[in-house]
């Protein structure tokens, strides 16, 4: 994903690098409460949380593609 948006934002290389970097880091604070809403007795609510950032992930990447080849 990060090289789709860093190919598409070639006109402002530093730019799409900050905003990439800050949605990481903007998307990281706004998850990591979840993974307390489920309980901290368990590795369980992390594997969780990580297993569907990881589904949409793949899901914006496949999106991109499709979008990027038409």
């Amino acid at each position: 994903m990060i090289t789709v948006a860093q190919s598409r934002g070639r006109a402002a290389p530093g730019a799409t690098s900050a905003l990439l970097g800050g949605g990481q880091f903007l998307f990281g604070a706004a998850v990591s409460p979840l993974v307390g809403l489920f309980g901290t007795q368990s590795p369980a609510p992390m594997a969780a949380v990580m297993t569907s950032c990881l589904a949409l992930g793949t899901l914006a990447a496949i999106a991109a593609k499709r979008a990027h080849a038409s």
